[in-house]
């Protein structure tokens, strides 16, 4: 279940789930770094498949806790049928933002890209 879920219907849209996108990421702990690299994957993403633009969806964000570990995940679902050249260019400009990027076809009009972020765990410090 979602954390929050932001329907996405224009650029303001896209600016408040990546500033939701950020504030989670600093509650979890994440230095500022990691917090604008996240920030600047959802809203790369969205753009990229059209999101706040031609295209509607919505974007998902939620607290990630496995093995020991800390993230947050932005999943971007667009539902009005991205094209394949712009699903590739928002999966090579994210992936180098974030931990992982998993992109999902949902069906003929709609596509899901997920992203992961961890907390890296500070050295020498238990938590």
């Amino acid at each position: 279940m979602s954390d929050l879920r932001i329907p996405i219907h224009s650029e303001f849209d896209v600016m408040t789930a990546r500033l939701e996108a950020r504030n989670l990421a600093r509650r979890v702990g994440m230095n500022t770094g990691d917090q604008a690299r996240l920030a600047m994957a959802t809203s790369s993403v969205a753009h990229e498949l059209g999101m706040g633009g031609s295209h509607e969806g919505y974007i998902s964000i939620d607290e990630l806790h496995e093995n020991d570990q800390i993230g947050v995940q932005v999943t971007c679902t667009e539902t009005s049928g991205p094209t394949p050249a712009a699903t590739r260019t928002a999966i090579q400009d994210a992936r180098w933002m974030v931990d992982s990027v998993k992109v999902e076809q949902l069906s003929a009009q709609a596509i899901q890209v997920t992203m992961t972020k961890w907390l890296l765990p500070v050295r020498g410090l238990a938590r």
